[in-house]
């Protein structure tokens, strides 16, 4: 990734990763980059390297790097750092649907809460 963002320390105020399975091998290799990122998307499944990863070391890993990371759907976001329970970890890793992880850099303050206010409403829907 480093080789194609600008040089320098100029903000990237987004960074959509799609390597078709090899996304959290990017996001590995471009930890420096990492450092200018406002919002990242990337893609999980079980092609490519994600065939023997888990998304809970991808989201551990962008967790140290002062990101929070959600499922997103449609309009929703579902936080997964600190949200992890073993169990949930287990059944993803046995089915490993396709889905995409959005992640907030924390210091931005504004969007992080944006999508955290996003994901408390996703979690607040009242069925009638």
């Amino acid at each position: 990734v480093s080789r194609f963002v600008m040089d320098g320390d100029a903000p990237i105020d987004v960074l959509m990763v799609d390597a078709e399975g090899y996304d959290f091998d990017i996001l590995r290799a471009s930890e420096e980059t990492l450092k200018r990122v406002k919002y990242l998307e990337y893609e999980v499944h079980k092609v490519g390297s994600w065939g023997n990863q888990r998304v809970v070391d991808s989201v551990e890993f962008l967790q140290k790097h002062n990101f929070t990371c959600y499922w997103a759907g449609k309009g929703r976001l579902f936080r997964v750092t600190g949200c992890l329970r073993q169990d949930l970890v287990d059944a993803y890793e046995i089915n490993k649907f396709w889905s995409n992880m959005a992640c907030v850099q924390n210091s931005h303050v504004e969007l992080a809460k944006v999508m955290e206010d996003t994901f408390l409403k996703t979690v607040d829907v009242r069925y009638e």
